[in-house]
């Protein structure tokens, strides 16, 4: 016994018909205009086709080749024409947002780099300092000043020290 046919998938016709109307609309394009656009692509289709296939119940149904050289005139990818407008509009605002991530984890990248130079200038001071025995100058010194000075330097030597061990 023969396998039944599967059921056409209307839905996803239905978009498609929908989509090439609008595409055809949008430009001013008459059935004819669309089916001589068409056969200059290499599809040979009659205007009447195109009115089934926007119009007809069930649409009528579209090649590949058909499918191909209307993305071609259109001048869309071929998923443009399947994909539902609320799909599209989806994936161009996920699109435009990836695009935002992506700038921004540069933006970090470059922070991250101004950071770790900073802290390599906040590295050398330290040791300089230190070195220097300017801060054993500084903890003697009377003014207030040169205190906070001091325990700055030697709050950064221990976060370079614990740096350093890690």
């Amino acid at each position: 016994m023969p396998r039944p046919n599967a059921k056409r998938a209307i839905v996803v016709e239905g978009v498609v018909a929908k989509r090439i109307a609008k595409e055809r609309t949008d430009r001013d394009w008459t059935y004819e205009a669309l089916a001589r656009k068409m056969t200059a692509a290499g599809c040979a289709i009659q205007p009447s086709a195109i009115y089934k296939i926007e119009k007809g119940n069930p649409p009528r149904r579209i090649t590949v080749a058909e499918m191909v050289a209307l993305a071609e005139v259109f001048d869309i990818p071929i998923d443009d024409l399947i994909a539902p407008r609320s799909i599209r509009e989806f994936v161009s605002v996920l699109r435009g947002h990836l695009g935002l991530i992506g700038l921004q984890q540069k933006r970090i990248a470059d922070q991250e780099g101004e950071l770790a130079t900073a802290i390599d200038v906040m590295l050398d001071f330290v040791d300089s300092a230190s070195n220097a025995g300017i801060v054993g100058d500084l903890r003697d010194s009377p003014r207030r000043q040169d205190q906070e000075l001091v325990r700055t330097i030697e709050a950064l030597r221990k976060v370079v020290d614990d740096e350093r061990r890690s």
